[in-house]
């Protein structure tokens, strides 16, 4: 049977406790039906693996509201434990899924046409926040790290997810790698060529402002262009 996709993005059980859960149904039946929509699974993937593995026939009730999703996501968030960094991560998953929902409406009409209608992202974005219990600015944060680590191979995502980063000191950390790039791209905008034809008369120098006062230089001119990032501001 086919599964919802965001069903999909959470984890089935363990092994051993779906064997427990199949040991539970041999004995004592499926208590919990599982949940379709037009023959296609939205709870009770572990369900329906634990009667395989018991030799039950699996029961199922149909879905008849008209946002799968966030049944999808009460459902999950109110038997599993999920950590701010974790809910975060699973709002910018679910967010395009939201968004589908919205662009389709039914209308009276010939024939029940569906009209696909223009959704201001924002308001998928703030569904998918409320969704699971954080603001609509922390996902859009989070969305913006999420490509930054594709563009970039860096992981601030995982570390958010895994509670060991917040999202705002993964927005200091990224700005501060931003600073750093900005600035080797300015010290190699001034080509060896620039640099010759001015060393008769100075000594041209594309640095941050730490680096020059730990140089011990005391400069005739600095031409500076903030905001500077912590480590540099001077005392």
């Amino acid at each position: 049977m086919k599964t919802h996709p965001v069903a999909e993005l959470f984890p089935m059980l363990s092994d051993s406790d779906l064997r427990e859960m199949a040991d539970s149904i041999a004995q004592d039946g499926q208590l919990n039906p599982c949940v379709r929509q037009d023959g296609v699974l939205i709870d009770g993937r572990n369900r329906l693996a634990a009667c395989k593995l018991a030799g039950v026939e699996p029961r199922f009730t149909e879905y008849k509201g008209d946002s799968p999703v966030s049944f999808i996501i009460g459902v999950n968030l109110a038997r599993r434990h999920m950590d701010k960094g974790q809910k975060i991560a699973l709002a910018i998953e679910i967010e395009p899924h939201f968004a589908k929902e919205a662009k389709k409406r039914k209308c009276g009409g010939q024939g029940g046409v569906l009209l696909v209608a223009n959704v201001p992202q924002a308001k998928s974005r703030d569904k998918a926040a409320k969704a699971v219990g954080v603001s609509g600015k922390l996902v859009s944060a989070a969305k913006a790290i999420k490509a930054y680590d594709s563009k970039h191979g860096t992981d601030f995502l995982k570390k958010i997810m895994a509670g060991t980063l917040t999202v705002a000191k993964a927005k200091k950390l990224i700005k501060a790698e931003q600073d750093k790039r900005e600035l080797a791209a300015a010290q190699k905008s001034v080509s060896a060529s620039k640099k010759k034809s001015v060393q008769s008369v100075c000594d041209l120098r594309v640095c941050s402002c730490a680096e020059l006062f730990k140089s011990g230089i005391k400069p005739d001119a600095v031409i500076t262009d903030p905001p500077y990032p912590a480590s540099s501001a001077m005392t």
